[in-house]
């Protein structure tokens, strides 16, 4: 069973755009669920509340994964507080998970890489995460 995927979101339609296309990218999205958690407006900036309808009615039509659930926070917690929140559900739930969040781009062989690793460390008391992200490196 692949890993659920949850994607953090606020108020950048297009980040948010390519980071599933990316995802959609990988043959494993079609057989994985999909958890998109995006962040209410902020109070204080009224533009917050169009970009984040945006957002919303974006994820609202996503199309590609086994299922797509979305959590439609009414305000602004915060990165940090929407992040604790949303994980700490999933895992509850499923008891792994992959996360990401709306500035990414995953290459085509992001899931097959993540659900492996989970699985290969999956009872290793030394293995506390796999991480996909690869710094950019110039080779000589």
């Amino acid at each position: 069973m692949n890993a659920p995927i949850i994607l953090f979101a606020f108020n950048r339609i297009d980040a948010v755009k390519r980071t599933v296309e990316s995802l959609l990218m990988n043959i494993e999205a079609a057989d994985s669920e999909l958890f998109v958690f995006v962040d209410g407006p902020r109070t204080h900036i009224t533009a917050d509340n169009e970009k984040v309808t945006a957002v919303q009615d974006y994820v609202k039509t996503i199309k590609g994964f086994a299922k797509v659930h979305h959590t439609f926070s009414p305000m602004n917690k915060g990165l940090g507080a929407s992040v604790i929140a949303g994980v700490s559900q999933i895992i509850r739930q499923y008891g792994k998970a992959i996360i990401v969040e709306d500035a990414l781009y995953c290459g085509q062989n992001f899931l097959a890489y993540m659900n492996q690793g989970l699985e290969l460390y999956e009872d290793s008391k030394e293995v506390f995460s796999v991480c996909g992200y690869t710094n950019k490196v110039k080779r000589p």
